[in-house]
């Protein structure tokens, strides 16, 4: 990180960011780059980051996601989130700046099968979302796909 004075180090104030951000923007590799902005849940489970995710039983993100996990490949992604941000005033071109709290990382992405744990993915994107607590049927959750990214590295930087 170029701008060491930004980065933001401790665990629980990048935690914070996550938890205070809404969209999360994630970039999946192949022929061409493909980004998506997604609402999302998260946790930490036995030290290690995870954020879930939904979308359709179709599409381009669950082809990529699906298609990797028929062929026992690890599918990397990245992704980003930010908040607080906005231009600050200057006299000059130079004096501006823009506030910001970001997160950027790194992670595997996978479907998730078991449905428990989709009921379980779905009720932390809701709870991030809404801060409330969910239940779902085994119907529901038959008919969305839900996206786990086990973080491998995530990095947190801000401008205040």
């Amino acid at each position: 990180m170029r701008r060491k004075e930004r980065e933001v180090i401790c665990e629980e104030e990048k935690l914070q960011i996550i938890k205070e951000c809404q969209v999360c923007r994630v970039a999946f590799a192949g022929e061409f780059p493909y980004i998506v902005p997604v609402n999302y849940g998260m946790k930490v489970e036995r030290g290690e980051l995870v954020l879930y995710f939904h979308g359709a039983m179709a599409g381009r993100k669950y082809e990529i996601v699906k298609k990797a996990q028929e062929e026992g490949k690890v599918i990397g992604c990245g992704f980003t989130m930010d908040q607080k941000s906005g231009l600050t005033d200057g006299n000059t071109a130079c004096d501006y700046s823009y506030r910001y709290e970001s997160i950027v990382g790194t992670g595997v992405v996978e479907l998730v099968e078991e449905r428990e744990e989709k009921k379980q993915g779905l009720n932390d994107i809701m709870k991030h979302m809404t801060g409330r607590e969910f239940s779902f049927t085994d119907d529901m959750v038959e008919k969305v796909a839900v996206f786990r990214i086990r973080v491998k590295e995530y990095r947190g930087k801000r401008n205040t």
